[in-house]
């Protein structure tokens, strides 16, 4: 097939690439060109072409759509990463709905922080599932809590406002729905967690990473922060090369058979969700390193990198029945990713320099040298990664508890 992706540079975009191309569809992406990690190295033989282009000149400058993917260029299927609002994804849809069979929606578990407050009940419903972990009293987001409040009240005012984000991603979710009506498309809207994985571009698990190791080397470093609003709060996460594959299956038709899958919303994540002090004692593990936790009252300031909403976990059962949609262990995950990020850091890139100078200027650490902070970091991961039979070792011993408790 002949696929566009938009956007697609970033951890979950460029292994979604290397997923179709493994399939041996003709790809071509359109982005601003942004390298982040060695994507550019690892995509230059999986794209036929490439289009640079910022998305937000469209929209905000009334700009053409590049000749290069306007008639008589012709797509099968759009996979859209780079729509954060109504305006973005109406501009996609105006120029490629009405000549494609199939568009994909990235869109986030951040839609549901701006719709209607779920009412916690103590029973279990067929609507209401409990996470299991925690206090005992979360809910798990369903696909059918995307429900926003009454139209013009004030709670939609000030959820809009809270969560701009959540809101442009839910909107564009709708304009996707209404385009395919009017051009006869089949789509689909994915509602990712907070994708985990090597390369992330956010810098939230090489800078978790990093001080953790800090914490181990550095006793006057403070330890990771653990904020009283956290400490029972399950959350929920999701593998960028298990979403990649599910696309690159949605794709060439290799969904259940028995089942009508498209033209919906579905929430992707691991099937449990996970506290945020276990998840960083498995990051740790997978590093040789013992975790040091700052556990932080109600009202006291704090600095996390996890979650990224506040509304809780989401179940994934829809997903799982539809899609068959079975994700990765979480252990393994972890491992993978948190062994990347030490080697990282090992091997003195720019990224790991910049994630320690942004961890020590985040906490305000007027009284550490950043580059003493960068020496002793990047040292221990020195000194791990040439020992990495041992620490690998340890780290699948631990990895094998989690793979039972978290797949």
């Amino acid at each position: 097939m002949r696929v566009l992706v938009l956007g697609g540079n970033g951890m979950c975009g460029a292994e979604t690439i290397l997923a179709l191309a493994a399939d041996g569809h003709r790809i071509t992406t359109l982005n601003r060109g942004t390298a982040y990690w060695n994507n550019p190295d690892r995509l230059a033989s999986a794209v036929a072409v490439q289009v640079p282009c910022d998305r937000d000149g469209l929209v905000d400058e009334g700009l053409p759509w590049p000749a290069a993917v306007c008639p008589p260029a012709e797509f099968d299927a759009v996979i859209d990463f780079s729509s954060y609002t109504r305006a973005d994804t109406r501009s996609a849809l105006a120029e490629f709905g009405p000549r494609i069979r199939f568009y994909l929606f990235i869109s986030s578990d951040s839609v549901y922080e701006v719709c209607q407050p779920p009412i916690l009940e103590p029973a279990l419903t067929d609507k209401t599932q409990a996470s299991g972990i925690g206090d005992g009293d979360w809910r798990l987001s369903t696909e059918e809590d995307a429900r926003r409040p009454p139209k013009h009240s004030q709670l939609r005012r000030e959820l809009r406002r809270a969560d701009r984000y959540g809101h442009g991603k839910l909107v564009s979710e709708r304009e996707v729905a209404r385009s395919a009506t009017l051009h006869g498309f089949r789509y689909l809207s994915l509602r990712l967690a907070d994708v985990l994985g090597p390369r992330d571009n956010t810098g939230r698990w090489l800078g978790y990473v990093a001080w953790i190791i800090a914490t181990a080397v550095i006793p006057a470093f403070p330890g990771v922060h653990l904020p009283a609003e956290l400490q029972r709060r399950p959350i929920s996460l999701v593998a960028a090369k298990d979403v990649a594959a599910l696309i690159a299956a949605v794709v060439a038709g290799r969904l259940p058979d028995h089942t009508q899958p498209l033209d919906a919303a579905y929430n992707l994540a691991f099937n449990r969700p996970v506290l945020l002090r276990e998840l960083l004692t498995a990051m740790a593990a997978a590093i040789g390193a013992e975790p040091r936790f700052s556990e932080l009252g109600t009202g006291e300031e704090a600095t996390t990198m996890l979650p990224s909403v506040e509304r809780g976990p989401v179940a994934t059962t829809l997903a799982q029945d539809r899609l068959g949609w079975t994700p990765t262990p979480l252990g393994e995950v972890i491992h993978e990713s948190c062994r990347f990020y030490l080697e990282a850091i090992a091997s003195g890139g720019n990224e790991a320099r910049e994630a320690v100078a942004d961890l020590v200027e985040d906490l305000g650490l007027t009284d550490l040298d950043p580059e003493t902070v960068w020496r002793s970091v990047h040292s221990y991961a020195r000194e791990k990664c040439v020992k990495r039979d041992t620490v690998s070792s340890a780290c699948t011993r631990s990895d094998a508890r989690s793979h039972e408790d978290w797949c």
